[in-house]
């Protein structure tokens, strides 16, 4: 089961990114606005970025199939399911407060 959540967990985050940097790409193609602007290149990269890791999380968990807590590795795991977790938490939050905000890119729903 908690292999299940892992795994769900890592394709929402996957599919989340993509749904953000691919919207604001087409805010670069379709909206007018540039590319090279600060907030723009900034949600672009949160995007890639996360999506990264998730591709990351979900290479993880294949490795990480039938490993327990007695596992020599479980150790190594949990700390970069740390590590990753709280760079995903920053560059999330920093997005949503970015992008969401009254000049953002993303003041209408």
């Amino acid at each position: 089961m908690e292999q299940a959540l892992y795994l769900a967990t890592a394709v929402v985050l996957l599919a989340a990114s993509v749904l953000e940097f691919s919207t604001t790409a087409d805010l670069c193609d379709n909206a007018g606005l540039s590319c090279s602007e600060d907030k723009i290149a900034w949600a672009l990269a949160a995007g890639v970025i996360s999506a990264f890791f998730a591709l990351v999380i979900l290479l993880l968990a294949y490795f990480r199939k039938g490993e327990t807590a007695e596992s020599p590795n479980h150790k190594s795991f949990v700390y970069m399911d740390i590590v990753f977790a709280f760079i995903l938490v920053i560059i999330w939050a920093l997005a949503a407060t970015f992008n969401t905000k009254s000049d953002g890119i993303y003041v209408t729903p």
